[in-house]
């Protein structure tokens, strides 16, 4: 299988969950300290390591994408979701999050169009595994050109329940289609409290869904997180 953003040979594969959100959460996953990961490939799969194969997508990719194309999209998000994920019992219903007192020195337009093309290329990789008839070529553009992707957002939601058990997942994607014609395609990146909802909105049609939703081009530098939103 060929790497579905650059076409080159896919010798890699993407963590469904990062694994600097699993490492944050979890803290160090080893034998004395492993994790159960549930998937429609694998059920209550004792996980041992980080690099283990079951945390990552069967969608390909390759190294040169995932380790070096993409790194600094990873980095930008990795920041951000541990600033989240170390306040979230901080944060209040809808108050602003400052991005720039997150990234300080860094280049701020770079940082927030990494942080969504990371959701991008994850994006991608789910309508892979599910065979979603989604065409990838503008999520490989973006990507290619690191450029934000026009019609991609992201809502920031924190659930309401503390959680019995530390535990993260990802959704199904959900799609709605009128003939051959992808309307909406939406799914949610969960860890712990933190939910992002990640929407894919090609004709612009549900505003009244994209009214809490944030993109790079239009909300810029800050977020907010909206109370028991999944």
């Amino acid at each position: 299988m060929n790497c579905w953003i650059c076409g080159e040979d896919g010798d890699s594969g993407e963590h469904t969950i990062k694994s600097s959100d699993l490492k944050e959460y979890f803290g160090e996953v080893t034998e004395e300290n492993p994790i159960f990961w549930f998937s429609k490939e694998y059920s209550n799969k004792l996980v041992k390591s980080l690099k283990s194969k079951p945390l990552k997508s069967p969608a390909r990719i390759c190294q040169t994408c995932n380790n070096t194309r993409t790194q600094s999209h990873d980095r930008s998000w990795e920041k951000l979701s541990k600033y989240l994920l170390r306040n979230i019992h901080l944060i209040k219903d809808s108050s602003p999050i400052s991005l720039r007192d997150i990234y300080n020195d860094e280049d701020i337009n770079l940082a927030v169009t990494g942080v969504q093309l990371f959701f991008v290329k994850q994006f991608g990789c789910r309508v892979i595994e599910g065979d979603i008839p989604i065409n990838l070529d503008s999520f490989s553009k973006a990507i290619l050109k690191s450029s934000f992707h026009e019609h991609i957002y992201l809502a920031f939601g924190k659930l309401n329940h503390e959680e019995n058990f530390p535990s993260v997942a990802v959704t199904d994607v959900r799609t709605q289609i009128i003939g051959e014609t992808i309307l909406l395609a939406q799914w949610n990146y969960i860890v712990g409290q933190l939910v992002v909802r990640v929407v894919y909105d090609p004709l612009k049609r549900y505003k009244k869904l994209l009214r809490n939703c944030w993109h790079p081009k239009n909300h810029g530098y800050k977020i907010k997180i909206y109370q028991g939103k999944a």
